[in-house]
């Protein structure tokens, strides 16, 4: 019979669960409505019951039961978490009604329809949230990148081998490709050498390294604090998204992010002209080219994209040159490669050669090893082209 769950061998189970799981076949939201129009607790056993309050308990939930199936109206409701539920009557925990109709099919049609909007939104919501969370790891790891460059003592160090190389005996020799001096505190201090150059010549170069390097540092002062504003602004952005509830709400902040993310792409993009050289090759596409070693490292893995082209006069030091370019599958015009080559050669100490060696790669094979030197990088593959060193006429 229908009293099988409120026999004496179940009654060490609660209220709730003898009302849920009884052939009454009241679901789980029923049962709480009506242990709410009754101000019962349903975590009691039924154990704490006498028989006639267990027989009258049975006896109001199969009316509540026969009632519910009486009424000839149905409802779809909604929660404060926007979940939909169709239900036969209205319920305290479903409190927003959406529609009633005596036509079940029309409500299962109609909310059919609505889980395709929630999903459309979600959808939405979902990609909306993953491109401005993308930009603000990308802003994060930029700024730590430039964090780190600020704490290095690199324009001290290459300061300081300047002087003790300019002030050794005879500086207009070459020593090969190391020497070790002592620096102003009587240690030894071992500078790495160009073979190729004189002391002189070493010292002049470490000189024009130290300058880049601080110069580096103080254009990064400014460069941080803008960066940072965008980090907070963007990490704003993910907290507003989440107090986003519907359509309207969703369509109104893209608007409103989309027009600010012009705004942060189109100073990003002034940023870029003034801190790297900037040409305009044939078709349209952009060329970056670094400014220092240092420079070159933020030219290389804050500018560069995994598909742009990165380029680096091969053998010799120089600016690394980045090529913006979106596709995975196709390659720039042979013209452009050239022409990216020869400006990168003119920017390397091979300057004045006839023809010059240049590699170039895609961005995503290109590696910092770590610890390694401001402009140091290693190559996954390349290619190698070979180009006169010359700027666009």
């Amino acid at each position: 019979s229908s009293f099988n769950f409120f026999k004496e061998e179940n009654q060490n189970i609660s209220i709730i669960k003898a009302l849920t799981k009884c052939d009454l076949l009241l679901g789980k939201h029923y049962v709480e409505q009506f242990l709410k129009s009754h101000n019962l607790y349903g975590e009691k056993l039924l154990s704490d019951l006498s028989k006639k309050e267990i027989l009258e308990l049975y006896k109001n939930a199969e009316e509540f039961k026969n009632n519910c199936i009486e009424f000839n109206i149905f409802y779809l409701l909604e929660n404060e978490d926007r979940e939909e539920l169709l239900s036969l009557i209205k319920l305290d925990e479903f409190p927003k009604v959406k529609d009633s109709s005596n036509s079940i099919s029309y409500l299962i049609e109609r909310k059919f329809f609505s889980s395709i909007k929630v999903q459309s939104f979600q959808n939405e919501f979902k990609e909306l949230f993953t491109k401005i969370e993308k930009y603000y790891n990308k802003l994060k790891k930029r700024i730590e990148r430039i964090e780190e460059l600020q704490k290095s003592n690199k324009d001290n160090e290459y300061k300081l081998w300047a002087e003790l190389l300019l002030a050794a005996p005879n500086p207009k020799t070459k020593q090969g490709k190391q020497i070790e001096l002592f620096d102003y505190e009587g240690n030894k201090c071992k500078i790495p050498l160009d073979e190729k150059l004189t002391l002189l010549e070493n010292s002049q170069k470490y000189f024009e390294k130290s300058r880049s390097v601080r110069e580096e540092k103080e254009h990064n002062v400014s460069i941080l604090n803008n960066l940072k504003t965008k980090e907070y602004k963007i990490y704003k952005y993910l907290n507003e998204m989440k107090e986003i509830k519907d359509r309207k709400q969703l369509k109104d902040f893209h608007n409103k992010v989309n027009s600010e993310f012009n705004e942060l792409n189109q100073a990003k993009e002034n940023e870029e002209h003034s801190k790297f050289r900037v040409f305009e090759l044939s078709g349209g596409y952009m060329l970056y080219v670094g400014k220092s070693a240092a420079n070159n490292d933020e030219l290389t893995f804050g500018l560069g994209e995994p598909n742009d082209y990165w380029f680096h006069a091969r053998g010799s030091s120089g600016s690394h040159a980045i090529l913006k370019f979106n596709s995975k599958d196709e390659k720039p015009p042979k013209e452009v490669l050239k022409e990216a080559a020869s400006i990168t050669a003119y920017y390397s100490q091979q300057r004045n050669a006839k023809y010059v060696q240049v590699c170039y790669t895609q961005r995503k094979n290109v590696y910092k090893p770590k610890g390694s030197a401001p402009g140091a990088v290693v190559l996954k593959r390349e290619e190698v082209i070979m180009v006169e060193p010359k700027l666009k006429p």
